[in-house]
């Protein structure tokens, strides 16, 4: 019995991790062509066929989003790891309160189910919070800055930040639900 939930567990792991990939790829979109980027004269002069050398304000704005895209991977699995470190504090602090839940008819599945929430409450909180001061610095910049493109925050682009930092909760979370779960309440209880 033990071994076919671990395998479950292990498929339905596998599976989110499959999702997760495949909304990352769809996340990022194309690949986008680089440029090199020289200084040059603010004014420039248009050639005799009439074409004018600097490229347009909106592959410009496109480089600058296919950048910070990249930069996703890395703060997702920092993410991870802080969501992960608080509940794992969490459970060590609370150690206690979990062996009387345990003791009072708790069942195991119950407290990992809580850790799970808190999890994943973390991790949409601070993606609420992530988006709206993103928003007010993209605002900022594209009313008062320099003028020279236009920052777009697709609607899109929001919802799937908030499924992805709530689905990274939940996993970051799962191993110390595990933890919490298995807590014995006696040996729980005694703990001070």
């Amino acid at each position: 019995m033990g071994r076919v939930r671990y395998r479950c567990v292990v498929v339905t792991l596998a599976l989110a991790l499959a999702v997760g990939v495949g909304v990352w790829r769809w996340w990022q979109g194309p690949q986008v062509q680089g440029y090199v980027l020289e200084r040059r004269p603010l004014v420039q002069t248009v050639v005799a066929t009439g074409r004018v050398v600097t490229t347009s304000r909106a592959q410009v704005g496109s480089e600058i989003t296919g950048v910070v895209l990249e930069r996703h991977v890395f703060v997702a699995i920092s993410v991870a790891f802080g969501i992960a470190s608080v509940l794992s504090v969490s459970v060590v602090q609370r150690t206690r309160e979990i062996g009387i839940l345990r003791a009072t008819g708790a069942t195991r599945r119950q407290i990992m189910r809580v850790f799970l929430i808190q999890g994943a409450l973390f991790g949409l909180l601070g993606s609420v919070m992530g988006n709206a001061v993103s928003y007010l610095l993209v605002w900022g910049f594209n009313t008062f800055g320099p003028g020279l493109f236009y920052i777009p925050v697709p609607t899109a682009l929001v919802v799937a930040a908030l499924l992805l930092a709530t689905l990274t909760g939940v996993l970051a979370a799962a191993v110390p639900s595990r933890r919490a779960a298995r807590l014995d309440p006696v040996v729980a209880i005694r703990y001070v």
